[in-house]
């Protein structure tokens, strides 16, 4: 999916939703969950910039239910602005484990490793 531009927490739900919420915590949207639904979301989609607040997809599956694992979709740190790097570092620091998605197919950007280096590595948010 194209890069959301806003905290997303998938969990487990009686059926599919989507909630959307500001930087306030005030419910904004809630709606079924659909690609139609979703579009709106992403990067670039916002007329005044980057939207902040989170997204919550409650998704109906036996074994998030069963789990209680939550999992946390960060917008990308690919240009490094500063608000969106923040809200990344405060997910990495809240979480147990974290997957770094990278395209497989070429190497990191300099943007990227950057990231990787100065926002986790020297920070010790992330350990290899």
């Amino acid at each position: 999916m194209p890069t959301t531009s806003l905290l997303t927490r998938i969990r487990y739900a009686e059926k599919d939703i989507l909630e959307i919420y500001d930087n306030q915590d005030q419910q904004i949207k809630k709606t079924s969950l659909t690609l139609e639904e979703w579009d709106g979301f992403m990067a670039g989609n916002f007329d005044t910039g980057e939207f902040e607040g989170v997204a919550i997809a409650g998704v109906r599956s036996d074994w998030l239910a069963k789990t209680g694992i939550e999992f946390v979709d960060t917008p990308g740190a690919g240009d490094l602005e500063e608000a969106r790097i923040k809200v990344i570092e405060e997910a990495l620091l809240g979480c147990d484990g974290a997957i770094i998605a990278v395209n497989a197919t070429q190497a990191l950007s300099l943007s990227e490793q950057l990231f990787i280096k100065e926002r986790l590595i020297m920070k010790k948010i992330l350990i290899c």
